[in-house]
């Protein structure tokens, strides 16, 4: 079957087949200060602007007359892209000057890949991973339904072992939450 676009409606049909579930979170949670391979820049949260800088300096974003006292938090936000969980770009490893690209001398710069990065996905399709298809001058991607039923299948494996513990640590914050309100 050829891929294609999944329409919104679709999307919402899905969605509504759920009935129950659990959500795993499987990025790393991220703060400043946070470990980090040596050599990547720091995490790093820097407010830009705040509802009390806003006030003081006598600023209406909205327009004269703030009766309501809006104010809004906006922050800026420095990482880099190896920051907790993330999607490895295909040029991510080298071993001497090979990387998956080819010559890491020749076409790896410190911005990036010159080439075999995620514009040149075909190895994902090559793989079984991805298909795609050409609509206009727009090239679709779409992950392949038969690899996403394979990680499926192995994360099943796991999946067992980790409800019982998920579950188990369940029941200790639980009762740990008990003992601190009858302490209170």
């Amino acid at each position: 079957m050829p891929a294609r676009l999944t329409e919104a409606s679709e999307v919402l049909a899905a969605a509504g087949l759920v009935r129950q579930g659990r959500i795993y979170r499987l990025a790393a949670s991220r703060f400043p200060g946070m470990p980090l391979f040596p050599g990547h820049p720091p995490f790093q949260v820097l407010t830009y602007r705040s509802p009390h800088g806003i006030c003081i300096a006598a600023e209406e974003p909205w327009g004269p007359g703030n009766q309501a006292g809006l104010g809004y938090l906006s922050e800026l936000t420095m990482c880099t892209s190896h920051s907790g969980a993330h999607i490895d770009a295909l040029a991510h490893m080298t071993i001497g000057d090979d990387w998956h690209g080819g010559s890491a001398q020749t076409h790896l710069g410190d911005f990036g890949p010159l080439r075999g990065d995620a514009t040149e996905i075909n190895v994902l399709e090559r793989a079984g991973i991805a298909t795609s298809h050409k609509t206009g001058r727009t090239r679709v991607f779409q992950l392949a339904p038969s690899s996403l039923e394979l990680a499926s299948a192995w994360l099943a494996t796991f999946r067992t072992h980790w409800e019982r513990r998920l579950d188990q640590l369940d029941q200790l914050l639980l009762a740990q939450h008990r003992t601190e309100q009858e302490q209170t």
